[in-house]
């Protein structure tokens, strides 16, 4: 398949040079049919290719199992700021998340990245939330023997929502470096963000944690579901032990 180039409203990523998107390899993207082969098989098409960037238009994509992010390989949508345009929350590349995965929703591998991207779980309740799997792991954090560790981490997320994960990203408890996640937007039910076993600098910068993610794409009621949470007893972030860990406009 041939490299191409798209254009994006993502600061940093105006142009982007994309290796294939999910569409060429099966992806409906109309919230009925299950897209988990297509992902996967665009994902993997990339990773053979020793990494690039595979495009999810804007879109419904109902996701059923759990997806790899092979180092160097990063996943890239559409997306609508949440805080400026919250009506337009629904309207970007939205996974449709199933809460039975074999394990978390996304493995990002070290040098990969999950950029401009929406995940709903269809099949969560305010009223009487239910524990799944992480949305998102950070692994393969620490490099084989031989190759230099400064390279071995770097897992990215920029212009994510998770709307309503009962754990949102897990970095740990498995030894992980280098994290950068920006501009995080989320709506946890038990646990936002985890932080474990940091061996070098992790950054998380822009992360925003509030009822009103969900209230936005529901039409919900921001109050009703905040007095769950505080039911529920959900953490935003819980910090252990990391060398070095910034923590910066959250």
């Amino acid at each position: 398949m041939p490299l191409d180039f798209i254009k994006t409203d993502l600061p940093g990523y105006e142009r982007v040079v994309i290796t294939c998107t999910v569409t060429e390899f099966g992806a409906q993207g109309d919230g009925q049919a299950d897209d988990t082969e297509a992902f996967r098989k665009a994902l993997d098409y990339a990773a053979s290719l020793g990494g690039g960037t595979v495009y999810a238009p804007a879109g419904q994509y109902r996701i059923n199992d759990s997806l790899y992010l092979a180092p160097n390989v990063y996943l890239l949508g559409r997306w609508f700021h949440p805080d400026r345009t919250p009506e337009k929350i629904a309207d970007g590349t939205v996974l449709l998340a199933s809460m039975e995965t074999a394990g978390p929703l996304i493995g990002l591998a070290a040098g990969s990245g999950l950029i401009g991207v929406t995940v709903y779980y269809p099949d969560q309740s305010v009223e009487h939330p239910q524990p799944c799997p992480a949305t998102i792991k950070a692994m393969d954090g620490i490099s084989p023997p031989g190759q230099d560790r400064a390279t071995s981490g770097f897992a990215v997320l920029k212009y994510v929502t998770l709307v309503n994960p009962w754990t949102g990203v897990l970095y740990g408890p498995d030894w992980n470096e280098c994290h950068v996640a920006e501009y995080l937007f989320m709506t946890p039910l038990k646990l936002g963000v985890f932080v474990n076993m940091v061996t070098d600098i992790g950054r998380l910068t822009e992360l925003h944690i509030g009822a009103r993610y969900w209230a936005a794409y529901t039409g919900g009621e921001a109050a009703s579901i905040a007095a769950a949470l505080r039911i529920n007893k959900s953490v935003g972030l819980h910090l252990q032990r990391a060398d070095w860990q910034y923590v910066f406009n959250s």
